[in-house]
């Protein structure tokens, strides 16, 4: 950990996942479910993260190309959330694609979720 002081986000971050995913495992508790693999495998799994405009949201292993997305054994999980908000710009989005970008940028920059969720994307952004 010395060496590695950051090493702890990573560590803090899986509880965030969990707490993110909570209200859908909660609402859907036969369709949702979360696996992780055996500390004693020492995996490393390397995620990919893409939130297209705030609507569409994809998480997971796939690289985005056409091997990663046709051939090679990846898992991504896909998300276009019927449940919409306003955005500061007055457009409607999805709400949780915007809120995983929101507490993905709260981690980042360490202001307050209240704060970059009055901002607009390009002052969130700046």
């Amino acid at each position: 950990m010395e060496v590695m002081p950051r090493i702890q986000r990573l560590i803090v971050y899986i509880k965030y996942l969990y707490q993110m995913v909570e209200p859908i495992r909660e609402k859907y508790p036969d369709k949702f479910k979360i696996y992780t693999t055996k500390a004693d495998r020492k995996l490393l799994i390397h995620t990919k993260l893409v939130i297209i405009d705030n609507v569409y949201l994809s998480i997971g292993s796939a690289n985005w190309d056409r091997r990663s997305m046709t051939a090679d054994p990846e898992l991504n999980a896909d998300v276009v959330d019927g449940d919409t908000v306003k955005s500061p710009e007055g457009v409607t989005v999805g709400k949780l694609p915007r809120e995983f970008r929101l507490r993905k940028y709260q981690e980042m920059t360490g202001l307050s979720y209240e704060e970059l969720d009055a901002m607009t994307f390009i002052e969130a952004a700046d």
